[in-house]
Parts: C-alpha cells; sequence; structure tokens
C-alpha cells in the first residue's frame, strides 16, 4: 500500500503529503535511533483516528528514565516528527471524503485504518516475546456513558481519577499477571461506546481474544447498550471470544438501577461470566481482569497444544496476549 493511497483515502492537502512522504524517508529512522539511545525497547507503533502515532507498549531498560525521555522529546527530528503529526491532523477534515460536515472522512474510518496500518514501516526494531500461544490483542469494551476508563486505570496503575474523562476513540494500556507460573502480558484496547466512534472500535474487535463488557449499575441506559454491544462482538470477534459483563461503581448501591440478579442472569442466558466492581474503592477490579486473562490464556494455551501435537514451547517462561506481528505486513491501529 502506497503512501500516495493512503493520502487519497483521506484526502489531506498537498503540503500534508509531501511531509508524510518526507517523514518516513528522512524523519522516522532517526527517531527510532533517539529511542535507541535512550534505551528504549520492545515497543510497538500504532495509528488511530486521525493518524495520531502512539508509541503503544515499551521497556524502559535505562537507570534514569525521566532524563532519557527528555533527550527524546528534545530530539529535533522527534519534534519534527510530532510537528508532521500535528499538520497531519489539522488538515484531515478539510475537502475528505465520507459524508457529515464535523467530520466527513469518518465514514471511510475502517479503510483509513486499515491502509494506513497497512503503511506503517516494518518493525524488525520489535522484541516481541514469541511463542507457539499466538500473540492476540485483549479488548476492553467501554458502554456509552459508563466512562470504564477509570476501571482500566485502576487494574493497570492502581489509580483512581474522578475527573477522568470518557474514551475518545481508543486507549491502550499493558499488564502483565502470572497464570500457572506464567507471565501473561495483556495489551488492553479500551474503545468508546458512543456512536460516533463504532467505527474505529469494531476495527479492534477483529483478532481480540477477550473483552469485558462494562456497564453503570446506578445508569441503566448504559446496561441496556450492552445488548447491542454484545451483538457487535458477536458480528465482528472471533467466535470464541471471551467474554465477561462487569456492573462498575458497585460503592454506589443506593444509586442501583441495574438489579445483579438481573444482569446474573441476561449473562448465564448468553455465556458470559460476571462480576461487579468498583474503580473507587478497587473491588474486584483486580479478581475481574485476573479471571478473564486466566481464562484467554488457557484457551489459547490449549488450542496451541491441539495444533502442536500436545507440545508447547513457552520460552522465557513468557505469554504475550497483545496484537500480533507479522514480519511481512504493517499493523493495524486508551478506558473506563
Amino acid at each position: 500500500m502506497s503512501v500516495k493511497r493512503v493520502c487519497q483515502l483521506v484526502k489531506l492537502k498537498p503540503s500534508a503529503e509531501a511531509e508524510y512522504r518526507k517523514i518516513h524517508a528522512e524523519v522516522w529512522p532517526s527517531v527510532l535511533a533517539a529511542l535507541e539511545r535512550a534505551h528504549v525497547e520492545d515497543y510497538s507503533i500504532h495509528y488511530y483516528a486521525p493518524l495520531q502515532l502512539l508509541i503503544a507498549n515499551f521497556k524502559y531498560t535505562g537507570s534514569d528514565y525521566e532524563a532519557d525521555m527528555r533527550k527524546v522529546a528534545e530530539d529535533p527530528e522527534t519534534q519534527r516528527w510530532w510537528q508532521i503529526t500535528d499538520i497531519m491532523q489539522e488538515t484531515l477534515v478539510e475537502g475528505a471524503s465520507g459524508s457529515g460536515k464535523e467530520v466527513p472522512w469518518w465514514a471511510d474510518t475502517e479503510e483509513v485504518f486499515r491502509n494506513v496500518h497497512l503503511h506503517t514501516p516494518k518493525r524488525p526494531w520489535l522484541k516481541e516475546a514469541t511463542t507457539t500461544t499466538s500473540s492476540r490483542s485483549f479488548s476492553l469494551v467501554t458502554l456509552e456513558s459508563a466512562n470504564p476508563i477509570v476501571l482500566l486505570s485502576r487494574f493497570t496503575r492502581n489509580e483512581f481519577n474522578l475527573e477522568s474523562k470518557s474514551t475518545i476513540g481508543v486507549e491502550f494500556a499493558t499488564r502483565s499477571i502470572d497464570v500457572d507460573g506464567k507471565t501473561v502480558k495483556a495489551q488492553i484496547w479500551d474503545t468508546a461506546g458512543q456512536e460516533r466512534y463504532r467505527a474505529i472500535t469494531s476495527a479492534y474487535y477483529r483478532g481480540a481474544v477477550g473483552a469485558l463488557l462494562v456497564y453503570d449499575i446506578a445508569k441503566h441506559a448504559t446496561y441496556v447498550n450492552v445488548t447491542r454491544w454484545l451483538k457487535e462482538l458477536r458480528d465482528h470477534a472471533d467466535s470464541n471470544i471471551v467474554i465477561m459483563l462487569v456492573g462498575n461503581k458497585s460503592d454506589l448501591k443506593h444509586l442501583r438501577a441495574v438489579p445483579t440478579d438481573e444482569a446474573k442472569t441476561f449473562s448465564t442466558e448468553n455465556g458470559l461470566s460476571f462480576i461487579e466492581t468498583s474503580a473507587l474503592d478497587a473491588s474486584n477490579v483486580e479478581s475481574a481482569f485476573q479471571t478473564i486473562l486466566t481464562d484467554i490464556y488457557r484457551i489459547v494455551s490449549s488450542k496451541s497444544l491441539e495444533q502442536s501435537n500436545n507440545t508447547v514451547d513457552l520460552p522465557n517462561n513468557s505469554v504475550s496476549v497483545g496484537p500480533s506481528v507479522d514480519s511481512t505486513a504493517q499493523p493495524a491501529s486508551k478506558c473506563c
């Protein structure tokens, strides 16, 4: 997929198109070199609308993280990369394809995703934990008004912020846990539940091996939306995806609008596991993620065992549950 094709899809202005071409040819290698000098390894690069660059997952191996990150930020080539990214974002809407005046390119989001990701440079520098268990993404799906970004923040960073905003597009976090004596690394994508982001979020269902459907126990409307989002998963995700229904804000029992028994019954009827959590007081947050990641690991490991005639090689005692990396293909694209 050529740069020209990507630019045609989103119809960037000629100036932005020229900068896009130039940065991949001249600036991007220097950005990688700056990261390597700062002892940053094991990272993956993703784009998400509107073509914003993320260093989504990385491992720091130096001794002074803040100092090294300052060096990266001060590197003129890194600064130029950010400037070009800004130029691209500022020029996307003007004359773009699709329908609607506010974001006329939105109708083509999935196609833009696919082509931009195909064009992303190859990543021989990505030092992925390789196992016979497929490396996949664990997708955390958030529902409209549920604002489960606080749930992911509690699990991955043990933080809670009342000022957290609802997810816009896709958020990302990562954490490793121990399962059966193995280290399982989960790359967790929190996707916004709002209707206008459906084109983006559905692109992340494909390839996911697990999902959390999160609703607010004090807002019945978020529970009603579960049915729609479950259908989205059934339509776009793998048929064997592991799904857990999560009723968040269990600390608001006095405001409960969704009976626990009703949610349990729905889960049973639809083959989902179920739990209620509170990001505020951390109740059951660890348990929810530990449970679904354990289920995912065991299912994926079992499939690998069958495919390899009862032998599974787990080098370095580590399993990565995250986006797969094809050395011959380019990659495709923050919760609660």
